[in-house]
């Protein structure tokens, strides 16, 4: 590779001097350290490709997009938890000099420890290429998750907002809405053309509007808003959301233990019987629900 480097063999663009800026790109961005950042222990750019290649810490065993598909629910204050590791670690990149933008924010880029409850995201260093590499040849678009980019990227001028710290805000309330539901966001659409306008568009997910719990949802609002409006990680951090007391959490799985009881009343009442709602409060508090694997903190 390095005899191919040297000689200008099967580097594409043919230019030496800007494979060696990328390589000290990639181990600058490799040299960043967080504990909510999977670390990186080597790192090399191949001369033929110009793609990066990793070696990093061992941060679990799934996903948070595998954790979510094998549990019926995940508890509201195991969400609040995710949620403030994120932030964090979203802090620290974002308050750097210069800011430094994740841009590869999923469930599926977010690695879970069930056993620590500690969330990760996987190394930044690869993600953050993403904008030299797709404007330098742009079939590296096919390494973006087109699903969570940013609205603002598909406007006339959307080149002034590649890098931008806020499209990982945005990342960040549709992973939420994926990780509160259990389905992708747009999952309601009915073809990747319709997902895709509705993305292109900035439309907030319907799933959002069926969300009951006001705080969460307007957490997940204020990330989803313009990127003239959107909030910075900072502000997010002093949400309402994350700093109500743990109150709500029971209100919440009362509320739709609640809810079932009135059907069952209703429907009871149809049916010439009579519905009681004795046991909703001691239902609701017990959080995991009829039987069914819910996640605990």
């Amino acid at each position: 590779q390095a005899a191919a480097a040297e000689e200008g063999e099967g580097v594409r663009f043919g230019d030496q001097r800007q494979f060696e800026m990328l390589q000290e790109r990639v181990r600058r961005l490799a040299a960043v350290t967080h504990k909510n950042l999977c670390g990186i222990l080597h790192v090399w750019v191949d001369p033929c490709t110009l793609r990066p290649n990793f070696v990093t810490e061992y941060r679990g065993q799934k996903t948070l997009k595998q954790f979510i598909d094998n549990v019926k629910r995940v508890k509201l204050k195991v969400i609040k938890s995710w949620c403030r590791q994120m932030l964090t670690g979203l802090a620290f990149l974002h308050s750097r000099d210069p800011p430094i933008m994740h841009g590869n924010i999923s469930p599926s880029e977010i690695f879970y420890d069930p056993t620590e409850g500690a969330v990760s995201f996987s190394h930044l260093a690869q993600s953050s290429l993403a904008d030299s590499l797709f404007r330098l040849e742009p079939s590296a678009a096919d390494d973006m998750n087109v699903w969570y980019c940013v609205p603002e990227l598909f406007r006339p001028d959307g080149d002034r907002f590649v890098g931008n710290v806020a499209n990982d805000v945005w990342a960040l309330g549709l992973s939420i809405v994926e990780l509160f539901t259990g389905r992708h966001p747009y999952e309601a659409e009915d073809s990747a053309g319709a997902i895709f306008e509705r993305v292109a568009k900035g439309a907030i997910p319907s799933s959002v509007h069926q969300i009951q719990f006001f705080p969460l949802k307007d957490f997940i609002v204020q990330c989803l808003s313009p990127v003239e409006q959107r909030p910075s990680v900072q502000d997010l951090l002093l949400h309402k959301f994350l700093t109500v007391d743990e109150l709500s959490d029971k209100l919440v799985s009362m509320r739709s233990t609640a809810d079932k009881a009135e059907k069952k009343e209703a429907a009871a009442a149809e049916g010439g019987g009579s519905g009681e709602r004795g046991g909703v409060g001691g239902g609701g508090s017990g959080g995991g629900g009829g039987g069914g694997k819910a996640a605990s903190g």
